[in-house]
């Protein structure tokens, strides 16, 4: 019920720090590599028309959404579930894309889909 008292030291408080630093550059590396192959990916199931309505939203939702999943996660769940399933699905979204990156490269010879890792 009551808070604990937590006396973070220089140390602590780099650790925590460098923690934060490699899961914001985690979340962009994810954002930016998904973002440059989801339109190659669209064009090729047929798609290509609808491609600006797909970043259009993705723009808007990462504008908005941060906001409102704040204010509920902060008020409802523990800030240690949300990191560790965060880190879960991080987890699981590398382990798609390399089997996305197969799967692409065995149908198409001239695309290299590594890049896109």
């Amino acid at each position: 019920m009551f808070a604990q008292k937590i006396s973070l030291t220089n140390a602590n408080m780099k650790a925590i720090k460098t923690r934060l630093a490699a899961l914001s550059f985690l979340e962009f590396a994810v954002w930016g590599s998904y973002l440059v192959s989801l339109g190659l990916y669209l064009g090729s199931v047929g798609l290509g028309g609808y491609i600006f309505w797909f970043y259009t939203v993705q723009g808007l939702v990462s504008l908005i959404m941060p906001g409102l999943v704040g204010v509920i996660a902060d008020r409802f769940i523990p800030a240690q579930k949300i990191l560790n399933r965060h880190s879960a699905k991080f987890s699981i979204g590398a382990v798609r894309k390399f089997n996305t990156a197969v799967q692409v490269e065995e149908v198409s010879e001239e695309f290299n889909s590594w890049f896109f890792l």
